[in-house]
């Protein structure tokens, strides 16, 4: 579902918390169905009476007002709904023993009917590229376009971690290092190449990615002095210099900036991060016509991904990866 925060208590508190109680001992569990039973609260009030005697048409409007942004969303607030339903119907709560969402015949299409799609949950590379090219601050920009490349790292420590004197501008790698110590070599696009070249030469940062602050703003100056690090991410002049990396709050701030600038909800490092994965995904389908073990462990080590245990050896979790690139995934972006 959506970000909004429901934390308003419930419409009927007692039903609710009555059906809560036999969850109490899997707190997971109790929170993800309270969660629900919050969020339908603004319904309830509106149509002045519980969930538990909604119609089908009443309850696909609150399914409506959850705006899940995925099916595996909008599956799992159309299964803690019909579970309360059917809870009512055993304890005599409803009217008559019939849960609407039993008699629903397209359960697919039913699901899917709720989703939201006007929520981006991944990016193309030509919205990522967009972004950079009318961001002002090549600061800014290089971040979405080294996260799309492969730069990884705990807390995104390659990218703020990146020195110049790391960077081979003939050869277009960089070598990254990752914060238990190793390092790696990454071969870069040039417009990559390119935005980190400005980036490291970037001597002031534009607020508000260069528009004109608001009168009220206390603090006229547009521009902060950015400090010579050695590191192409620099952090800016302040009372306290920081000759250091710049923090990893730096790099979700930015971001940030950059989503609301262009009106993007929610953007990023790591939607971007899989945005890339999807996008090599894409290219690896062009080439290989396929989508298997050897073209998904090409992703995992460009993205620095670890291995995981399974049973007495390690290797990639191709299953979980399967799950985010994959040809709807791909389609849904770049229309194969």
């Amino acid at each position: 579902m959506s970000n909004i925060k429901y934390e308003d208590g419930y419409y009927n508190e007692q039903l609710k918390i009555a059906f809560l109680s036999q969850f109490v001992d899997t707190i997971r569990t109790y929170e993800t169905y309270a969660r629900i039973l919050k969020a339908s609260r603004d319904i309830e009030e509106e149509k002045n009476k519980d969930l538990a005697r909604f119609n089908i048409s009443e309850i696909e409007d609150l399914f409506d007002h959850l705006s899940p942004t995925t099916l595996a969303a909008s599956r799992n607030n159309i299964s803690i709904v019909n579970s309360y339903i059917d809870w009512a119907i055993v304890n005599g709560h409803r009217e008559n023993n019939i849960n609407p969402i039993s008699l629903v015949k397209n359960t697919h299409g039913f699901e899917e009917s709720f989703i939201d799609k006007t929520f981006r949950q991944y990016f193309s590379k030509k919205e990522i590229y967009d972004i950079v090219d009318f961001g002002v601050n090549p600061q800014d920009t290089v971040i979405p376009l080294a996260l799309f490349e492969g730069f990884a790292g705990k807390e995104n420590f390659e990218i703020r971690h990146l020195k110049w004197e790391d960077v081979d501008q003939e050869l277009n790698k960089v070598l990254v290092r990752n914060v238990d110590g190793s390092a790696r070599e990454i071969e870069v696009s040039d417009m990559l190449m390119r935005y980190i070249k400005l980036a490291y030469n970037q001597k002031d940062y534009y607020k508000n990615n260069g528009h004109e602050l608001p009168d009220s703003s206390r603090n006229r100056k547009e521009t902060l002095e950015l400090l010579d690090t050695g590191f192409v991410l620099k952090n800016a002049n302040t009372r306290v210099a920081n000759m250091d990396s710049i923090g990893k709050h730096v790099i979700s701030r930015r971001l940030t900036s950059l989503g609301e600038y262009f009106g993007i909800n929610s953007f990023t490092a790591i939607k971007i991060i899989r945005s890339g994965m999807i996008y090599m995904g894409y290219e690896l389908l062009k080439r290989d016509g396929i989508l298997d073990k050897e073209q998904l462990t090409e992703i995992c080590i460009r993205f620095n991904i670890p291995k995981v245990q399974s049973g007495n050896s390690f290797d990639y979790n191709f299953s979980r990866l399967k799950e985010l690139v994959n040809k709807d995934a791909i389609n849904d972006l770049y229309s194969i």
